[in-house]
């Protein structure tokens, strides 16, 4: 059973295709990717054909997620059962719903009209698991290109800062785009 992994609790209609199934969230833990934003689409583009030093956000690092100190070697295993699955699926798409959101915001709110992404090797383990609700950033490091797997990002409409509801509803609106985006992203790799 696919879990969307950008849903939030309650919400259905999502499009066919924009899920990720456990089996998927196991190949990307498996292959210790991370996440990283990068504003402005000349920036993401040099630093997809040059590597770059920095973070990201660790999308193989599940340990945030549960209590259990051996849930990393469960799902590498993939010795869940079913409802650890699901719960599994709802919380790592939330969080990184949560990270997208804060990298949209970052750059509706800082004047950026592109939000990068670069998909990379190497977030094998993470801190700060509580900004994003289990997914933490992998800490700072150099990436050779090597190592990067995917780039993109989409084209965000200009805000005018001075009405902030609008700016706050632009980053809901801009968030869809970057969803489909990462996902597509992310499937192209697994």
């Amino acid at each position: 059973m696919s879990e969307d992994i950008f849903s939030e609790r309650g919400e259905s209609g999502l499009e066919k295709g924009n899920r990720l199934s456990f089996g998927e969230i196991q190949r990307v833990v498996k292959g210790e990717f991370a996440l990283r934003h990068v504003s402005g689409k000349q920036k993401v583009e040099r630093e997809a054909r040059e590597g770059f030093m920095g973070d990201g956000l660790s999308l193989a690092d599940v340990s945030g997620f549960s209590l259990d100190p051996l849930f990393w070697f469960k799902v590498r295993a993939g010795i869940l059962n079913e409802e650890e699955r699901q719960d599994l699926g709802q919380k790592y798409g939330e969080a990184l719903r949560a990270f997208l959101k804060k990298s949209i915001g970052l750059d509706v709110f800082g004047g950026e009209n592109f939000a990068g992404f670069i998909l990379f090797e190497g977030g094998d383990f993470s801190y700060d698991k509580d900004e994003f609700g289990g997914l933490g950033k992998c800490g700072r490091r150099r990436v050779e290109v090597e190592k990067i797997l995917w780039s993109g990002g989409v084209e965000i409409a200009s805000c005018d800062l001075e009405d902030a509801g609008k700016c706050r509803a632009l980053v809901e609106k801009e968030l869809g785009k970057a969803k489909k985006e990462v996902l597509g992203g992310i499937r192209s790799v697994i």
